[in-house]
């Protein structure tokens, strides 16, 4: 009988989070079964029955939502459930409260290098955990740093799918946009919020624009800041930037790319940066969080430092006049 892992995801959208629970999920070797708790009718929640790959309905307000808890303590039961994982931090609350009092395992996996805090709640709850799975060097270090036991936390960085990122049809995004073949076109896929640090490429990219008449930028993704990006867009009179939305396949943005760009101030891993190294597109990111991990500065792509437009923009522009660096 295979050993079943009840795999808890909280969040709405999708993003690299997701995309790691949808590959995990689909991925497991014989002997082992997933069933994924998740919100209904989500992205997630789409994917992974499209490959089969068994989905619960999980409404949760909070990391502390009573019903979502008795459900999870149900379905525990009732499949036999032999593992517990848990994705993200509401899913995590509710992960502990529903072991609370068995002897099924909790694995957290931590994509975030944010520091835990001093909140006594917060710091029991990875207390509670069996093994955290922290998705690079520099987010356990922060778990390190926040009296996570060195022997509970295990580095594993995320992965791709290379067969599906290399795959796809030929993107036709370009044309689309009216993009012309000369063009040199720099992008990035990532949720519109604070720690991505869009702003700060916007800033970079008015002075890309004025020194590459040719270049172009492509921002994928929505989220809460998705307002005020355009208006500061609108305020430094970028012609060449187009904010995208929601792309369903990231090929798409990816194989209209000449350069991808990730902008973050705080990066727990940075799975888009791997997607697009996979398809073989230089890389401009920040030295953010486990970012120095994934790109050998002046081998792999540019390493420069977070909230810096200025080194930021003389990357964009060194990678765009050498075509041999690209």
């Amino acid at each position: 009988m295979a050993r079943r892992i009840l795999m808890i995801n909280t969040e709405r959208g999708w993003r690299g989070g997701e995309n790691q629970v949808w590959l995990l999920a689909r991925r497991l070797t014989a002997g082992f079964e997933a069933i994924t708790a998740c919100q209904a009718g989500e992205t997630l929640d789409e994917r992974l029955r499209a490959v089969g790959s068994r989905t619960c309905a999980l409404c949760a307000r909070s990391g502390f939502d009573l019903g979502a808890i008795r459900m999870l303590r149900r379905l525990m039961r009732d499949e036999r459930i032999d593992l517990v994982h848990a994705h993200a931090s509401h899913a995590h609350s509710l992960a502990v409260w529903a072991c609370l009092g068995s002897d099924v395992p909790l694995v957290v996996t931590r994509r975030v290098d944010f520091g835990i805090g001093g909140n006594p709640l917060r710091r029991w709850k990875y207390q509670r955990a069996t093994r955290i799975a922290a998705v690079s060097g520099g987010v356990q270090r922060v778990l390190a740093d926040g009296g996570i036991p060195a022997e509970r936390i295990e580095v594993i960085h995320d992965g791709v799918d290379l067969a599906f990122i290399r795959g796809g049809d030929p993107s036709t995004l370009r044309t689309r946009l009216g993009i012309p073949a000369s063009a040199v076109v720099f992008g990035i896929t990532a949720h519109l919020t604070d720690h991505k640090d869009h702003r700060t490429l916007l800033h970079a990219f008015a002075r890309v624009e004025a020194a590459v008449p040719d270049a172009w930028l492509l921002i994928a993704g929505t989220g809460e800041l998705a307002d005020e990006l355009q208006a500061l867009a609108g305020e430094l009179r970028l012609a060449r930037c187009r904010f995208l939305g929601f792309v369903p396949d990231v090929r798409d943005v990816l194989g209209a790319l000449d350069v991808f760009v990730l902008s973050s101030h705080m990066e727990g891993l940075g799975s888009s940066v791997m997607d697009a190294m996979a398809r073989g597109i230089p890389v401009v990111a920040t030295r953010a969080g486990g970012l120095p991990e994934l790109v050998d500065h002046d081998r792999d792509g540019v390493l420069v430092p977070v909230r810096d437009p200025t080194a930021l923009s003389a990357a964009m522009i060194r990678l765009a006049h050498d075509r041999d660096l690209r």
